[in-house]
């Protein structure tokens, strides 16, 4: 069985994250079953890392990486 890991750094994007995660998630469900989606957030000081942590909550395929400050993934 083929898997694959998708990185989504994210750094303060509160405003585009949920919308970007919907978009890949879709496109990788549609080839993959088994997959993650790892959402790094870089040390966002905007809702990033809620945003993060609710997408998880609903979606197992999902996990979320906090940084505690900027590291420049990206």
């Amino acid at each position: 069985m083929k898997s694959i890991s998708i990185i989504i750094p994210a750094y303060n994007e509160e405003k585009n994250l949920a919308d970007a995660v919907k978009t890949i998630n879709a496109a990788v469900k549609s080839v993959f079953k088994d997959y993650e989606l790892l959402i790094l957030d870089d040390g966002s000081s905007d809702g990033t890392g809620v945003i993060a942590d609710n997408l998880a909550k609903k979606n197992a395929k999902i996990r979320v990486i906090h940084f505690s400050r900027n590291r420049g993934f990206g």
